[in-house]
């Protein structure tokens, strides 16, 4: 994962492909006045969904290899690594 701030842009970036729900978290959580999510960076990962997408099933949810609180876990550690970028 990387976190970057250019002024009031700040970027979250993502190996893999995070299910939409976890871009929205981060934008509506995260500081600053625009957030963008970026994926498939770094390297692709396969599939990050949601614990309700897992749960519904589906090719995205069959073919992920993570547990259901990987997304959550990726959330947060984004979020801390964003709030860092605007502490100073």
């Amino acid at each position: 994962m990387t976190a970057l701030r250019l002024g009031e842009v700040s970027l979250a970036a993502f190996p893999g492909e995070m299910f939409c729900a976890y871009g929205r978290r981060i934008r509506d959580e995260a500081p600053g006045s625009l957030v963008l999510t970026l994926e498939l960076c770094h390297d692709d990962v396969g599939y990050v969904p949601t614990p309700e997408e897992l749960w519904r099933g589906g090719y995205e949810s069959w073919s992920s290899i993570f547990p259901a609180d990987t997304g959550h876990r990726v959330v947060e550690a984004a979020l801390a690594m964003l709030r860092g970028l605007h502490a100073s």
